[in-house]
């Protein structure tokens, strides 16, 4: 734990720096950072006057690769602007955390359980990996699993925006002994599916969960046969037409949208539920008809 507290305290001042120039680029004052960020004003003014790059440069001494420190920045930035200042601050959290446990865990990964422990937690995240180990823990799911990986996402809420929608930063794969879990769940965790999601939600709030399978036309006929109400999309050109094809199948209000694909878009079949427990009968179901 001295290991994890000094690398955090290193990531945090950093990231401040991060966060602060990102923030004042989006048109927030040194005083709106300063009470997020938990530093006075002039502390502010200090964290702009140092260059964002040498910031960065110091997160990746420590181990953490910018493509990694910017895609966790732009999370926070995003729930500064939108979500309650609890979410923001839970979320802050559990970024310095992730990224301390990434820094750490890359040298010292016998230590990666006890340097996990006590971290503050949000009650809907850990709700989401509850309902994510019942999910992966289903027999036979790594079939259904498609090449480009799932997801599982969830909004606790109605949402208003992909940022308050709960995803895995990685994804689902599969592997030769069922499947894989990587990233850590967090609002904003899946951009894509969170966004479909979000679509679909808008038209039917009552779809608060997402999943995503392989595109099997028995999977479609299984679909069917549960009773739901599927919409299928594509094949599409390129993602903007992805998109617009997503948003009038979503306005059929469906269960599922089956997605033909695309140039470089792998055919998926997308499932919307009320919660887990209807998402895992379906993944059940699917898994059965294709033993």
């Amino acid at each position: 734990m001295i290991i994890h507290d000094a690398i955090c305290e290193k990531i945090l001042v950093s990231l401040r720096g991060v966060l602060a120039h990102r923030l004042s680029r989006q048109g927030l004052s040194q005083h709106r950072i300063s009470s997020l960020l938990h530093v006075s004003q002039p502390m502010v003014n200090k964290l702009l006057k140092k260059p964002m790059e040498e910031y960065l440069r110091q997160l990746h001494e420590v181990g953490l690769e910018r493509e990694v420190v910017e895609y966790y920045v732009e999370i926070l930035c995003s729930l500064a602007f939108r979500a309650p200042r609890d979410r923001f601050e839970l979320a802050s959290y559990q970024v310095v955390n992730t990224l301390a446990l990434k820094a750490v865990c890359s040298k010292y990964k016998e230590i990666f359980t006890s340097c996990s422990e006590g971290l503050p937690v949000d009650p809907d995240v850990e709700y989401y990996r509850v309902a994510l180990l019942r999910i992966t823990s289903i027999e036979g799911l790594h079939r259904v699993i498609p090449e480009v990986g799932s997801n599982l996402v969830y909004a606790p809420r109605p949402p208003a925006s992909v940022y308050e929608i709960i995803g895995l930063t990685g994804r689902i794969t599969r592997t030769l002994n069922g499947v894989a879990v990587t990233g850590e769940p967090m609002y904003g965790g899946s951009r894509h599916l969170s966004r479909l999601l979000l679509t679909v939600s808008t038209l039917n709030p009552a779809k608060r969960v997402g999943f995503n399978t392989r595109y099997e036309e028995v999977y479609v006929e299984a679909l069917r046969d549960l009773g739901l109400k599927l919409a299928v999309s594509g094949p599409h050109e390129d993602v903007e037409g992805f998109w617009k094809r997503v948003e009038m199948a979503a306005r059929e209000k469906p269960d599922a949208i089956a997605d033909l694909g695309g140039k470089g878009l792998e055919p998926v079949v997308y499932i919307f539920t009320t919660d887990f427990n209807e998402l895992e009968r379906i993944l059940v179901s699917l898994v059965k008809r294709n033993p």
